[in-house]
């Protein structure tokens, strides 16, 4: 038998889903939640339908399958059997209220070949086309992840599954046996008053009966009440429409909330780096010297500044005034002038002198006279008396001239000395030595005052570079080459100090600006849980719509809604007023439905059991004959392909316990891991399965391999792939890709299950 597509109209999270499968190995790949196990359980429904409710495993299975929308499961199923094509449709609904539900359920087997509606006598399509009850579908066909071991907890399914598929190694057919025939009696012949099956079709009975008076008595309350279900159908369908537009609007609001936390994450970070920015910034300007140490080392580049200008200033004064030159015979002429005690006195001195030798010039002129006088009468008188007066008058002549001669000649020198030839020019040349003399000494004077401030600058400046040295050696910085070298350091201190103050001070405004984002959005957010909006929204359906249309959207709906309330409200109030008389047709036809599905479980589970019961029976005397040697050869044989030949033999008992052979040693096999142990089982369950079955029917494997390793894994997939080269199909449903590597593109046919919301 081959599976050949599966459609699900809805059922669960999935809805108009086609798949089509192929023969050999289908593999799908998906994520957790995509829908595998979904697809699984809608392969069991369309071969059985849902369990009873109330049924000790997966009663309450149609709680989690029936669409949240609609209250419904439907779907098909096409499959290859017996060289026909087959399709088999299912469909349930709820009916009632959720307190107290009710499921309607319809099938149908269409023969695609011969194009028409068969009968399957009863059976469920699972045990028309697998040959299985329900029981045994999941301990044979359908292996789940961690379920190798898996046993029923109920009646048939316990027992066949325990003795033959699920690897138990306690029970016995003596003890499956029994248990068949203690269900099967439980079924017919419940304590002498009559079994279940017979109990239930008394009550069919009944409830058919008080079903009839109660169509007749419910003609004119079946208008009301279809026209009340109608209108509540619309309200139904309008409340829908109004919580999926209230779930919007919650998604959109919840959207712009967490916008609001993203906008306040990135404001954290950014106030964060903005912080650690600021903080490195100020530490920056702590490497500089302190404020007051800029301020004494500015001072110290101020007098360095200002001695230069001093010295600026100064060094051209000096050099003019040491350029300056003076006469040094007026110079010579005023120290003259101080030594006679002033010009004054030096020329009152003088004139004396000169007076002096007027004197003796005008004496040795008179004397002179004299002389000639004498001489003239003592020549004229030849008396020689007048010549020896003539002579002494010469002589005294001579001796007043040598006096004129020497005052005329010292007054010469001094003159000379004084730097003029005559006394014309005494008093000119006087005023020039005094003026001379009184410039030299002001010249004198300056220059000594300049020199004087160029030394105070020059020490200024020294002491100044000295300390300013000193400053720049405390701060790190090497020794500077002179003043210049110094204050440009400084200079590039205090620049890069007031670079760093700004960086600073920009830094502090941006984090301020981060701050007060980051302050304003939380104000914004204020006390909403974003964890918890995070996982609501993960709830809800996304939105891409806008506030406005959404609060529009749920404006009409409201009104809509109330109209079609007060409708109801109407059409009920008729149908009160005619069901004050009538029976309930819907309650009665309710539980006869529930009865006539239990009456049909029940008969169900007895042909199980009867089924069940002749086939441990048969399988019983077939291993009486020697099937357990030929399952242990074969189930040996599986499982050392799987292991590898790990383990030196597989030992299956007559009540089908397994044991391994290691070192000599006979082991149980729950002393092995979870991996050998599921590899064991397997071997018994496919060894079993094909001395079940003739027809090669479907597997189906749920994460069956996340317990095995590589090896195991690669060495299972090997034997799967021979069973599908048999004929046989295989559906394999892994959230790994480990088995697309193992298996190869041209291994298997790969099916990607993507989100199931997204078809919503």
């Amino acid at each position: 038998m081959i599976l050949k597509n599966l459609y699900i109209e809805e059922f669960g999270n999935l809805k108009n889903l086609s798949v089509d499968l192929s023969r050999g190995i289908n593999v799908f790949e998906g994520k957790n939640e995509a829908g595998k196990s979904t697809l699984l359980a809608f392969i069991r429904y369309m071969f059985y339908g849902f369990p009873r409710r109330g049924a000790a495993q997966g009663g309450d299975e149609w709680i989690k399958r029936l669409s949240w929308r609609g209250k419904r499961a439907a779907g098909r199923l096409t499959l290859a059997f017996g060289g026909e094509t087959f399709r088999v449709t299912r469909a349930t609904t709820m009916r009632g209220s959720e307190a107290h539900p009710t499921l309607s359920e319809e099938s149908e087997v269409f023969s695609l070949t011969v194009g028409e509606v068969i009968s399957l006598g009863g059976k469920s399509a699972g045990e028309y086309f697998l040959g299985l009850p329900e029981q045994l579908y999941d301990s044979s066909l359908c292996l789940a992840q961690s379920e190798a071991e898996r046993v029923s907890a109920a009646g048939v399914h316990e027992a066949v599954g325990a003795m033959l598929f699920s690897g138990e190694s306690t029970l016995h057919a003596e003890a499956a046996e029994k248990k068949l025939d203690e269900a099967r009696r439980e079924l017919m012949h419940l304590r002498g008053n009559g079994g279940g099956i017979p109990t239930l079709e008394r009550e069919s009975a009944r409830l058919d009966a008080e079903a009839e008076t109660a169509r007749r008595e419910a003609a004119a309350l079946a208008d009301a009440r279809a026209a009340a279900f109608r209108l509540s159908q619309k309200a139904e369908e309008k409340k829908a429409l109004l919580r999926d537009v209230t779930l919007l609007a919650e998604s959109r609001k919840i959207d712009s909330v967490l916008a609001l936390f993203d906008d306040c994450h990135r404001a954290e970070r950014e106030e964060r780096e903005a912080e650690r920015v600021l903080e490195f910034e100020k530490a920056t300007v702590d490497k500089f010297p302190a404020e007051e140490e800029l301020q004494r080392a500015a001072a110290l580049v101020q007098k360095i500044e200002t001695a230069k200008r001093q010295t600026a200033i100064f060094t051209p004064e000096r050099a003019q005034l040491k350029g300056v030159s003076y006469d040094e015979k007026l110079i010579a002429g005023a120290a003259l002038i101080r030594e006679k005690g002033g010009a004054k006195a030096l020329l009152a001195a003088l004139g004396k002198e000169r007076k002096k030798g007027k004197a003796f010039l005008f004496l040795s002129l008179i004397l002179s006279l004299a002389a000639l006088a004498a001489c003239a009468v003592g020549f004229v008188l030849s008396i020689p008396a007048f010549f020896a007066a003539g002579g002494a008058c010469v002589l005294a002549a001579v001796v007043s001239f040598a006096f004129f001669a020497g005052v005329t000649r010292a007054e010469k020198k001094k003159f000379g000395a004084l730097g003029v030839e005559n006394a014309a020019m005494l008093r000119t040349h006087l005023e020039q030595c005094v003026r001379e003399e009184t410039s030299k000494n002001e010249t004198d004077a300056r220059l000594a005052f300049v020199e004087n401030e160029l030394d105070a600058a020059r020490l200024e400046e020294e002491e100044a570079f000295s300390a300013l040295n000193a400053f720049l050696e405390g701060a790190g910085e090497s020794a500077a080459k002179d003043a210049d070298d110094a204050e440009r350091r400084l200079r590039e201190i205090l620049l890069h100090r007031r670079d760093a103050m700004a960086a600073r001070d920009a830094a502090n405004l941006s984090f301020e600006k981060a701050k007060s984002k980051r302050e304003a959005l939380v104000g914004q957010i204020g006390h909403e849980d974003e964890a918890a909006l995070r996982q609501r929204l993960a709830e809800l359906p996304r939105c891409n719509e806008s506030a406005e249309m959404l609060k529009e959207k749920e404006s009409i709906l409201r009104e809509a809604l109330s109209a079609i309330e007060r409708e109801l409200e109407t059409a009920r109030s008729t149908e009160a007023a005619l069901g004050a008389t009538a029976h309930d047709l819907g309650a009665i036809l309710a539980e006869s439905e529930r009865v006539g599905k239990e009456l049909a479980a029940a008969r169900a589970k007895l042909d199980a059991v009867t089924m069940a019961r002749e086939a441990l029976g048969e399988a019983s005397a077939e291993l009486r004959k020697g099937v357990t040697p030929r399952l242990r050869e074969d189930a040996a044989r599986i499982f050392t392909a799987l292991t590898n030949g790990k383990y030196e033999e597989l030992v299956l008992g007559d009540d089908f316990s397994i044991s391994l052979s290691v070192d000599g040693k006979c082991l149980p096999i729950a002393h092995f891991s979870a991996g050998c142990r599921d590899a064991a089982y397997l071997s018994l369950r496919l060894a079993l399965l094909a001395t079940l079955s003739e027809e090669k029917l479907p597997l189906l494997f749920d994460e069956a391999f996340s317990r095995l390793d590589d090896e195991r894994a690669r060495s299972l997939l090997g034997v799967i792939s021979r069973y599908a080269e048999g004929g046989g199909q295989v559906l394999l449903f892994t959230c790994h890709t480990r088995e697309r590597r193992m298996l190869g593109e041209n291994g298997a046919e790969f099916i990607a299950l993507g989100d199931p919301l997204a078809a919503l």
